[in-house]
């Protein structure tokens, strides 16, 4: 567990698996409703097993305000599935970044700058490279992971494919 600023970013527990899903959900409603629909497959269910599995992992965080979740991420050290098929034959000897979220209501406040920067000074353990996709109608998303150090390394599927090398 480390403080950042004035939250708090640790690995989530078994028995906080609803809560992170909840939080996705509630992320994947509010970018549905402002018409991107890059997560709408999670408000059916959709990864609701690659959650909880990530988390008895040990793979996803969750950022607290106080004892309050309002974020979470997931860094696979091995490509999963779609990391293979995004990135294919480069798929390998990286880290993979997966559902980097903001609950709604703590949005506009640069916590996923928190974030990113806490895995850029907590990295061990993760790859040199951390790379991450996202739909490619998603301008706004990939010009943030832009202004965040990540170089955009190319379209796929429809996604934009971008990476960063860790210090």
């Amino acid at each position: 567990m480390q403080k950042t600023n004035n939250y708090t970013i640790r690995l989530a527990t078994k028995e906080e698996v609803p809560q992170v899903i909840s939080l996705l959900k509630d992320v994947a409603a509010s970018l549905n409703k402002n018409g991107i629909e890059q997560w709408g497959f999670l408000l059916q269910g959709g990864d609701d097993a690659e959650i909880e599995q990530a988390i008895k992992n040990q793979d996803t965080y969750v950022l607290l305000d106080e004892d309050r979740m309002i974020g979470t991420f997931t860094i696979y050290n091995q490509p999963e599935e779609w990391d293979l098929h995004i990135w294919r034959d480069k798929a390998h000897d990286s880290s993979y970044l997966h559902r980097l979220a903001v609950a709604p209501s703590y949005q506009g406040n640069d916590l996923g700058g928190i974030m990113l920067d806490w895995i850029d000074d907590n990295h061990m353990g993760f790859s040199n490279t951390l790379r991450l996709d996202c739909v490619a109608n998603n301008d706004r998303l990939k010009d943030y992971y832009l202004q965040q150090g990540y170089q955009l390394i190319g379209t796929y599927d429809d996604h934009y494919m971008l990476e960063k090398k860790m210090n």
